[in-house]
């Protein structure tokens, strides 16, 4: 059993691919130096910068406009994105696509990880 284990593993880490890592490398890269921009850029003059976002968006307050900007947040919203993953995943992996099946979580793990710093 430990053997099968053990096997396995080295299966999966076999089929994530050098370019999936290389790509999360340069994706944390771009985070870093996204955040360090944000801090100079924003942190400096927060109240300038949300007072100019709020009345840009204050000129779009129509009902209709709201109820479908409600409809595609949806699709961006956990209550969908996480069933969609597991799915897709399951999917994947049914249809013997397991390399793509593991970067289909590892992008899911990232992008939930990313999504929780960033509103912090």
């Amino acid at each position: 059993m430990e053997k099968a284990r053990k096997s396995f593993i080295r299966e999966l880490i076999g089929e994530i691919e050098i370019k999936t890592l290389l790509v999360s490398l340069f994706f944390v890269i771009a985070i870093f130096i996204f955040a360090y921009l944000a801090h100079e850029v924003v942190g400096r003059n927060e109240t300038s910068f949300d007072s100019k976002a709020f009345n840009f968006f204050a000129t779009f307050n129509d009902p209709r406009f709201i109820t479908v900007n409600r409809f595609f947040t949806f699709f961006g919203s956990t209550y969908f994105i996480f069933p969609a993953y597991i799915i897709l995943i399951i999917i994947l992996v049914l249809i013997h696509r397991r390399s793509d099946a593991i970067n289909v979580a590892i992008i899911a793990v990232t992008s939930t990880l990313l999504m929780l710093a960033f509103k912090v």
